[in-house]
């Protein structure tokens, strides 16, 4: 290939899928757990569910799904987030230090008494 076709491709691009309904863009994540949440909506339903109630509850679900994937919390995506919270949970827990105390003879213990030095210049 001719090295003035060649580009460098930003670090920072981010390719995401989308489809335009309705003259409006939307992410094809967010278009799969809307049809998702249809699907299994109207399973039941067709099973034998109370329409309003699943209507309800379908609504809320997808809506939190769609919430939890698209935040942004301290710049990472919320799978980074959740799986660092995770591993801070299970990590093994740290060893807590005990302040040792340890009883010398008195003709063992050289401590000069410190000099303060406002004192030595006042006399």
């Amino acid at each position: 290939m001719h090295e003035m076709l060649n580009a460098a491709v930003p670090r920072n691009l981010r390719v995401r899928g989308s489809l335009q309904i309705a003259g409006s863009r939307v992410p094809i994540g967010v278009f799969g757990i809307g049809l998702a949440a249809l699907l299994i909506g109207g399973i039941a339903v067709v099973a034998g569910a109370d329409p309003p109630s699943t209507i309800q509850r379908m609504t809320l679900l997808t809506a939190a799904v769609i919430g939890v994937r698209e935040a942004r919390w301290w710049g990472y995506a919320s799978g980074a987030f959740a799986g660092s919270v995770l591993r801070h949970l299970l990590r093994r827990r740290q060893i807590e230090l005990m302040p040792v105390e340890i009883s010398l003879p008195p003709e063992v213990v050289q401590i000069a008494a410190p000099r303060v030095r406002w004192r030595s210049q006042v006399e």
